[in-house]
């Protein structure tokens, strides 16, 4: 009661939320809605987050720029789509990484708060996810590593497009929205994507064939301009503060997460669809493929003078703590 009638003498604050995903995305639905709402409820009013959809502030790898500059009050951010800028936060993206999507966000944010401030100090961090663990699906069938050499597949980030060079395939940036045309125009074999998001975006129609494995996932953030936040009164920041969390990001995160894992299960019985689940000898040559780039990252992260076996083995803690490890 006294945080409401604090909040009921603040003024009046119109923040804009920014993202690239379209309006009828299950993550704007259940996510991000249901967020802002919720902020706006926890101050009595005197927060109102206007969420601009689709691109409408700028482009997708813009959106960390669009928080730091005030484009954007907040932003959801994909750091995987900017190469080399986030290496810490896609150390989550590593292939084999996370079973399952609201485990795996709930560790994801605890392990990044240590390191949000080193690595975002532009934007004031708020939280962080995953999607539920996508994979590969192609025009040809797809059961061993061997299979992708030579294909044209479509990728995501940054580790995922070293993921299909180690394969000996063809990374190609393409947005998720032009994934069916680039497939039925023979720009691509291919796409590494969750499974309900094929649905979405109509490349079931044409990529049949599917690999059942948790082969990597996608992380995002939500960030805030600091001035903003600065600007706020104690009242409205306490309520900010209180959105922040561990607890918000998996409940940002469920309704994708449930609809990815719906899409998983029709994908088994869809009729004309092949999904094969590597086994054995197969199984263990696409783990296989984990070490280099691993060590890639390694790299990555030592040329900036940063010590990466703790920060991965301290992912790997949370991610086995949660019951979220592969």
């Amino acid at each position: 009661m006294s945080l409401g009638a604090a909040a009921a003498q603040d003024g009046p604050a119109e923040l804009k939320f920014a993202h690239w995903l379209p309006a009828d995305h299950v993550l704007h639905k259940t996510g991000f809605e249901a967020w802002a709402r919720s902020v706006e409820a926890a101050s009595d009013g005197s927060l109102k987050i206007v969420i601009h959809a689709a691109q409408e502030l700028g482009r997708t790898a813009d959106h960390y720029d669009m928080a730091r500059d005030g484009v954007a009050d907040f932003a959801f951010i994909n750091p995987g789509h900017v190469p080399g800028r986030f290496p810490i936060f896609t150390a989550i993206e590593l292939p084999f990484s996370v079973t399952d999507p609201l485990k795996g966000t709930a560790a994801l944010d605890r392990w990044y708060r240590k390191y949000a401030t080193q690595e975002m100090p532009d934007v004031r961090f708020c939280l962080a996810h995953v999607h539920d663990p996508g994979t590969l699906h192609a025009r040809v069938p797809v059961a061993t590593p061997g299979d992708v050499e030579g294909a044209r597949v479509r990728t995501v980030s940054d580790s995922t497009h070293a993921l299909v060079k180690a394969l000996g395939g063809v990374p190609v940036r393409v947005p998720a929205a032009e994934a069916h045309k680039a497939i039925r125009k023979g720009a691509i074999d291919a796409v590494l994507m969750p499974w309900s998001t094929l649905s979405i975006w109509g490349v079931d129609k044409l990529a049949t064939y599917h690999l059942d494995l948790p082969l990597y996932v996608g992380g995002y953030a939500i960030v805030m301009n600091a001035a903003t936040y600065a600007r706020l009164s104690p009242a409205q920041r306490k309520v900010v503060d209180a959105h922040c969390t561990t607890d918000w990001a998996v409940k940002v995160a469920t309704g994708w997460a449930q609809d990815e894992r719906r899409g998983h299960e029709a994908m088994l019985k869809a009729p004309g669809h092949t999904v094969h689940r590597p086994t054995g000898g197969d199984l263990k040559a696409w783990r296989d493929l984990t070490q280099p780039l691993v060590e890639r990252w390694n790299d990555t992260l030592r040329r900036r003078g940063v010590e990466s076996d703790s920060l991965r083995h301290g992912l790997r803690r949370e991610l086995q703590s949660a019951n979220a490890a592969y």
